[in-house]
């Protein structure tokens, strides 16, 4: 799914059925006398979304009276104030972003309205605050009740609108910080001999760290490289950890500990792939992603998993020729010289094969082949990839001879680490060929 076009559409190109209000106030510069917008129908706005030019119109529908022409009493009409509302009627200083934590808030279409009523003759740029409360990727567009868009390019961090963010094709602006910044819809975009009223639809989404639990899913943008995200995760018994990330770019991936301190390597993941696998025990952790500057879902899922791989000989774990396929874990913490033993009985002289899968992200692993008599029959490296298959025909000094067959008798497997810093699963069967 592209999350981009998901979140446009989200905001700009689904009706919105805004609750009808009456009576509000859009109060004079300088006068008790009120004017009075009324509301007579449900307020609807409809966005088309061109995909190619990723251009979007907006048509609104209002029933609005017009403002009464000012008395001599009054000052000039260009020092009336814009009078910016709720969707709900409540007159607001500023426009507060509906923010996107998850992904069902964006499946359920969630956004903030608010209306802005500019006296007739108002002839300068209105300035719209924007106020945010962590830095991020934020959406805005806005239309008249004529159906006419109004030209934002830039959200800029000033009131004076001079140091701007540029809106990317995404239609996001990337604010570095929370605080409060501003739109401008031009003088120009509004009918200076008529009131006008606009609505202004926005959202955002945080870059700030935030929490993955099991089977959670959760929306983030990323401020580029040097700004990386920590997702923390509280893990309450072993498990195996995948973290899915649809991003439209490559990413780096680290595991750290309740300190953030890393206990992986930093792993460069493709955006084809997309995900990254550990096993750790209890505990609280944090998976570090420095991304490009962009959106993007990340999802968990917790399993819990027990490990057929013992760290003694004598209590190996036991596999069946043509059985099930057991479990052997990784966790971070351990040492590079434990081992983790498996063993299988051959009944009689026959073709079998060792069936392994890795799926661990960082690191490298080694396996050895025993006979009963602790003779080594060679070792093999299992490098790091998820669902990675690996098949290896066994008998006496060689693993890949598919004309020859093991003797009967009882063998072996001992699995170790090649590197502190590998976590993940093997999966090991025994097969008969």
């Amino acid at each position: 799914m592209d999350l981009k076009k998901k979140i446009i559409a989200a905001v700009l190109s689904l009706s919105l059925l805004a609750t009808p209000f009456t009576n509000v106030q859009a109060k004079g510069a300088d006068t008790a006398k009120e004017n009075q917008v009324t509301v007579q129908k449900t307020v609807k706005a409809e966005a088309i979304q061109a995909a190619e030019k990723c251009k979007t119109v907006i048509t609104l529908d209002f029933d609005v009276q017009p403002s009464p022409v000012p008395s001599p009493s009054q000052k000039p009409v260009e020092e009336q104030k814009v009078v910016l509302v709720s969707e709900k009627g409540k007159t607001v200083d500023y426009v507060t972003p509906y923010t996107y934590t998850k992904k069902s808030q964006i499946a359920e279409e969630k956004y903030s309205v608010n209306f802005a009523t500019i006296p007739s003759g108002y002839n300068k740029d209105v300035i719209i605050p924007i106020k945010v409360s962590a830095k991020g990727a934020l959406v805005v567009a806005a239309a008249s009740s004529e159906g006419k868009e109004a030209d934002i390019y830039s959200v800029y961090q000033d009131k004076a609108c001079q140091k701007g963010i540029s809106i990317g094709t995404d239609k996001f602006a990337y604010v570095p910080k929370a605080g409060t910044y501003y739109m401008r819809i031009r003088k120009n975009d509004f009918e200076k001999n008529s009131e006008n009223v606009y609505a202004i639809v926005s959202a955002f989404i945080s870059g700030n760290n935030a929490e993955l639990k099991n089977n959670s899913n959760v929306v983030s943008a990323s401020m580029g490289t040097a700004s990386p995200i920590y997702y923390k995760m509280a893990v309450s018994k072993t498990s195996k950890l995948t973290i899915k990330l649809s991003s439209d770019w490559s990413f780096y991936a680290t595991l750290c500990n309740s300190r953030k301190s890393a206990i992986t390597h930093e792993e460069y993941i493709y955006s084809g792939v997309g995900k990254v696998v550990y096993v750790v025990p209890k505990g609280t952790y944090y998976l570090k992603i420095k991304a490009q500057k962009e959106t993007f879902y990340a999802s968990a899922v917790f399993t819990p998993v027990s490990n057929a791989g013992m760290t003694s000989k004598s209590k190996a774990g036991t596999l069946k020729i043509n059985g099930s396929t057991r479990n052997v874990l990784v966790c971070p913490g351990d040492s590079t010289s434990r081992g983790y033993y498996m063993k299988f009985t051959n009944p009689k002289r026959q073709k079998v094969a060792i069936q392994i899968t890795t799926s661990y992200t960082s690191g490298k692993m080694q396996f050895d082949f025993y006979d009963s008599g602790k003779d080594s029959w060679g070792k093999r490296t299992l490098n790091s990839g998820l669902n990675k298959k690996y098949e290896y025909h066994v008998y006496s000094t060689t693993y890949n001879s598919n004309s020859k067959t093991l003797p009967k008798g009882t063998y072996y497997l001992r699995f170790r680490k090649l590197d502190k810093k590998t976590s993940g699963i093997i999966g090991v069967s025994i097969k008969r060929k």
